[in-house]
């Protein structure tokens, strides 16, 4: 597996843990519904699924971070612990570092790189 997909598997882990705790937040807040039951089974269903999720992401977030400290230059790690890991976006990332977002883009990209060749070993 490519770093890339290991990054991209990482933010597809988060973005449907988040989705899951948006819709467990709108079933709570429901009151007494017509069905009941469904609602309960579902909440459970998603509750579920939610802590089988954050143990995925757990290990997935280790990993990362593992490979991120291997890294030789940490501003390549920063930059892709920032977008990979807390999901900010490029120019989030630029304001942030007072780096342009082209320039963010191109720490990503070479962070991508070194990261493949970490993970193909020595």
């Amino acid at each position: 597996m490519t770093a890339r997909e290991l990054l991209d598997r990482h933010g597809d882990l988060l973005a449907r843990a988040q989705a899951i705790q948006k819709d467990l937040a709108a079933l709570k807040r429901k009151p007494g519904s017509a069905n009941e039951e469904a609602c309960q089974r579902r909440l459970a269903r998603l509750s579920d699924e939610l802590r089988k999720l954050k143990r995925r992401l757990t290990a997935s977030q280790a990993r990362l971070l593992h490979l991120m400290k291997q890294l030789e230059d940490p501003l390549l790690s920063q930059v892709l612990s920032l977008r990979y890991l807390k999901l900010l976006s490029h120019q989030q990332i630029s304001e942030a570092l007072h780096f342009s977002q082209r320039h963010i883009h191109r720490l990503q990209l070479r962070g991508i790189q070194e990261m493949d060749r970490v993970l193909q070993g020595p």
